[in-house]
Parts: C-alpha cells; structure tokens; sequence
C-alpha cells in the first residue's frame, strides 16, 4: 500500500511540476485542460460514491459538471480577468460558500441530516455545486498574480495532511 501511494505521489509530482513550469511560461491553457480533465475523473468518483450504478450514467454526470464548468469560465471571462468578470465570480463564491455552510451542517447533524441527502439527485447536485465551484475557483486563481504559487501551497498542504493521516492512521 505505502509502495502504491510513493508510486503514485511521484507521478503526480512530475505531472505537476511540468504544468506549473508551463504555467509559469505563460501557458495557463496547460493547467486548465488538466483541471477539466481532473473534474472528470472527480465527478466519476462522486457518481460512484452517490451509489450510481451505471456506467453510463457516471460518464454523463462527469460529462454534465465539465459543460456547466465551461459555461461558467465563459460566463464569468476568467481568460480575461476584467473587474466585471472578478465582482462577478467573487459573488458566485460568495453563494457557493454559503451553500458548503450547509452542507458543513448537514455533516455535523449527521446521521439526522441523512433525511434531506439520501436521495442519489440530491448528492449528485451536491457534487456538482462543490466540484464546479471548487474547480471554478482553481481557475480563477491561476489566472491571478502569484496565484500559481497559492494553488502549490494548497496541494502540499492537501498531500502533507494526507500522508500524515494515512500513517497516523496505520499506527
């Protein structure tokens, strides 16, 4: 297991340090083609996990998040990154931030809470609102001075947790 874990960190390391040197050169188009392709794979997993069976269906749901990520890029001209565009996507993470209280709520009420999300629908609109967001805001922030470097600090810190839970949780 800790084999397949080095094994797959050190890809991913390389996989990253050659977008974010691309990105440093000045091709974003890079990092955001990744990123599509990660929320893909994402939306996989969260349709797996929202007990949907078929395969189909999960490749659909993955297919949906990725078409309602491109609208909002489009809509809100994160290529751009005119005022308008920032006032605009600061309000939709204004929204999208009080809809994570919620769900924060709904994990911290648990298990009465699992009357309102048992529903497969309502954990897959879930996903959508926390994956696109989330995504939207990676995009948002590549696209900022130094923003590549904040984007860094936040996937060392994601890895730096995991790998400390994953061996206090061995022991």
């Amino acid at each position: 297991m800790v084999k397949q874990r080095v094994f797959t960190a050190f890809v991913i390391a390389i996989v990253l340090a050659w977008i974010f040197k691309q990105v440093h050169l000045g091709e974003v188009d890079y990092f955001q083609k990744f990123l599509v392709l990660l929320l893909g794979f994402s939306a996989l997993e969260w349709a797996k996990l929202s007990h949907v069976s078929h395969q189909f269906t999960r490749g659909l749901y993955a297919v949906i998040n990725i078409l309602i990520l491109y609208f909002c890029v489009s809509y809100f001209q994160l290529i751009d990154m005119t005022d308008q565009s920032v006032l605009l996507v600061t309000h939709f993470f204004e929204i999208s931030v009080s809809i994570w209280a919620i769900f924060l709520l709904w994990v911290i009420t648990y298990p009465k809470s699992t009357l309102v999300w048992r529903s497969t629908f309502v954990r897959l609109i879930m996903g959508i609102v926390t994956m696109v967001s989330f995504y939207l805001g990676l995009f948002f922030l590549v696209n900022i001075e130094h923003g590549i470097y904040l984007i860094s600090y936040l996937i060392c810190l994601v890895a730096i947790s995991d790998t400390g839970a994953f061996f206090v949780g061995r022991s």
